[in-house]
């Protein structure tokens, strides 16, 4: 689970419903650590467990402070230490390949202070651009990055549902029922990437079959940025 604000989501009532739609872990996308505490024992109290996202561990990537990975992350893991529903350290989203050596480092850090907990890079898709990534193509930036961070697992996100204005417009009101309807919307809001969604499912199989890791992936659910909200057909595909 991935909710919005932190005011909306750190409720009883907010995680008491999470737990009831059947999610069992749930990441802590919040800006400060007490508040991320606060989520812990209500996710605790609910039987969730939680991936932990730290501004401290997003700032050793974004300033590259090697020097100062170990009294971070030590730091970070005895802060959290009374949690024991924390199984994941979410440290970096779409990393280009200049931040490898601070992640490898964050990596080992972990794994020495935290070695019950696993740690959580979610990678770029596969129509990610090389500036972007930093290598000169996607295939690269897999074995660059396999062999420079020793991850725990292959994880990465493809949203291949795109919104935009069709050059056709249909009658929404003409709809004889609202299955129709959704039709003709999901009609008028279409452009997808479903060859390159199933060529990186693909490689990315390939690259964890090969170098022994798990792989997980991240699809689209909820309308944001340049994506459509979804219809229950799609959401169904997805």
């Amino acid at each position: 689970f991935c909710g919005p604000t932190d005011e909306f989501t750190v409720k009883d009532e907010v995680i008491a419903d999470m737990a009831a739609c059947g999610f069992t872990l749930a990441q802590t996308w919040f800006h400060e650590p007490e508040v991320t505490k606060k989520a812990l024992e209500l996710m605790k109290k609910y039987g969730l467990r939680a991936s932990v996202t730290d501004k401290r561990l997003k700032k050793l990537c974004q300033e590259n402070e090697l020097d100062k990975v170990d009294e971070v992350v030590k730091q970070v893991v005895d802060d959290f230490a009374e949690f024991d529903n924390v199984v994941e350290w979410d440290i970096y989203d779409e990393p280009t390949n200049a931040l490898f050596p601070v992640l490898k480092k964050i990596v080992e850090a972990f794994r020495r202070y935290a070695p019950h907990t696993q740690t959580v890079i979610n990678l770029f898709p596969n129509y990610a651009q090389p500036h972007q990534l930093g290598d000169i193509d996607y295939n690269s930036h897999l074995d660059h990055f396999i062999e420079q961070v020793d991850p725990d697992f292959l994880s990465y996100d493809n949203y291949h549902f795109v919104g935009r204005e069709s050059r056709n417009k249909y009658n929404l009101n003409s709809a004889v029922n609202e299955r129709e309807m959704l039709i003709r919307l999901a009609a008028e809001q279409t452009e997808d990437r479903k060859e390159l969604f199933f060529e990186n499912i693909e490689l990315i199989r390939k690259k964890g079959l090969e170098n022994g890791l798990r792989q997980m992936l991240i699809v689209l659910l909820s309308e944001h940025g340049s994506y459509r909200n979804l219809t229950r057909a799609e959401l169904l595909w997805e």
